[in-house]
C-alpha cells in the first residue's frame, strides 16, 4: 500500500518566522474537527465560510468562500462536502 503524501504547511507562530509543519492532510483535518471539510487531495476548506459550490463540465468544481477566495473541489469529495453544506 502507498504511504500517504505529504504536503507541507506553513503556519505562524508567534514569532516573525513562519514555519513548515510535516503532516498528512488527512490527519490536520481529524485534528481540526468537523468544521473543516476535504475538497480536493491537497485542500480543505472550513464549511461555515463555504458560500456556493460551482459545479464545472469535467464533473469537478469549485468551492466560492467568503471573502471572495476559491478552492478546488474534485469529484471523489464534492458529495461529502454537498451533504455537509446540507446539514
Amino acid at each position: 500500500m502507498p504511504q500517504p503524501r505529504r504536503c507541507p504547511i506553513r503556519r505562524r507562530r508567534w514569532s516573525s518566522s513562519p514555519r513548515s509543519l510535516r503532516r498528512t492532510l488527512a490527519a490536520l483535518l481529524q485534528d481540526l474537527g468537523d468544521g473543516f471539510v476535504r475538497t480536493h487531495r491537497s485542500a480543505a476548506v472550513a464549511v461555515a465560510h463555504v458560500q456556493q459550490l460551482q459545479l464545472r463540465d469535467s464533473g469537478d468544481a469549485t468551492v466560492q468562500l467568503s471573502g471572495g477566495q476559491e478552492a478546488p473541489c474534485s469529484r471523489q469529495f464534492r458529495a461529502a462536502l454537498a451533504a455537509r453544506l446540507a446539514r
